[in-house]
């Protein structure tokens, strides 16, 4: 399938849309009714961005890597809202935002290069992924059945969805070109949640340490 360079985002900070996730959204602003209405005459693309504090682009500043998506489906409703589902397509990267008379915001974005780990490391890196399945509650058995069968890259995206971690976080891991990163930061994340809460509220070096 041949992705647009040219497509409208939607900054929305609370959503990590992945490739091949379902993502519902209830659409009432009154630019991104429009927005919704342009995309469904044309490719019917847009891409979720993140306002984070790595953000580079326009205002609210969004990250540079979006997650650009279909519109599958759209209800509309006599007062001009809509719920749409979006199928994620690929991870973007933002070459510059552009001048437009729309409302909403335009971009244009290349398909972001991943990383993938050399030949050498794949078994390991399989291994972790899959170990990394089992520990997290939320799937069931059914679900990590399939998943064990999934390319990596595919795999790490749906351990990315189900993991604890901030939306920040996930924003951030989401946006690592190199898997073998983004499983090591999804790991981290994995431990931090089964760890202890601490109640100490010292910092290092304090000497109340020593």
């Amino acid at each position: 399938m041949e992705l647009p360079s040219v497509f409208p985002i939607f900054p929305l900070s609370q959503v990590v849309l992945v490739p091949g996730a379902l993502l519902p959204l209830h659409v009432f602003e009154p630019r991104y009714r429009e927005m919704v209405q342009d995309a469904l005459q044309g490719h019917r693309s847009i891409a979720m961005a993140a306002c984070t504090s790595r953000g580079r682009y326009g205002d609210p500043a969004v990250d540079p890597v979006v997650g650009l998506g279909r519109i599958l489906h759209r209800q509309l409703y006599p007062d001009g809202r809509s719920d749409i589902i979006l199928e994620g397509l690929a991870r973007m990267e933002i070459d510059e935002e552009l001048v437009s008379d729309k409302p909403y915001r335009v971009v244009r974005a290349s398909p972001m290069v991943e990383i993938e780990p050399s030949s050498e490391l794949v078994d390991d890196l399989g291994e972790r992924a899959s170990a990394l399945l089992e520990q997290i509650q939320d799937f069931d058995e059914k679900e990590r059945t399939l998943f064990r069968r999934l390319p990596l890259t595919q795999l790490l995206d749906s351990l990315l969805l189900r993991v604890r971690a901030s939306v920040e976080a996930k924003h951030e891991i989401f946006a690592m070109p190199r898997l073998v990163d983004r499983l090591a930061a999804l790991e981290r994340h994995m431990v931090d949640a089964e760890s202890p809460p601490s109640f100490c509220s010292f910092r290092s070096g304090d000497p109340r340490l020593n």
